[in-house]
């Protein structure tokens, strides 16, 4: 399964299991899986993930915007500038993160999140 299929199976089981919240969804969809190098260059490449994807991701890896102004800001009718300017903050601020979680190895759910990560499991 691609990187791609894997955060789009998170984008989905945190529709279904909203209580969760995004952060437990990837950890679900990337439990047994390890980001190689060449899957860390596809995510930086321009323009990828798609909008959508990187605003998921910024829901669980940032906490300055929400996702919706992630999404929001980083297309049309957005200000041009705004989105270069977004566009330009996501692999500092959100991709870092979210490499660092899945291409090593750390324990999969945090203190706070471990009842979540049950309720997703039992689906």
């Amino acid at each position: 399964m691609s990187v791609s299929e894997r955060i789009s199976c998170a984008m989905q089981l945190a529709v279904s299991h909203p209580a969760a919240g995004p952060l437990a969804a990837l950890d679900l969809a990337f439990e047994d899986h390890t980001l190689s190098d060449e899957e860390v260059s596809w995510l930086n490449e321009p323009g990828l993930p798609s909008a959508e994807m990187r605003a998921f991701l910024a829901s669980a890896f940032d906490r300055g915007m929400t996702q919706e102004e992630w999404l929001n800001w980083q297309r049309p009718p957005a200000d041009p500038q705004l989105q270069a300017a977004v566009a330009s903050l996501w692999p500092q601020l959100v991709l870092p993160g979210f490499i660092a979680r899945y291409q090593r190895r750390i324990p999969i759910a945090a203190p706070s999140q471990p009842l979540a990560m049950r309720a997703i499991r039992s689906m």
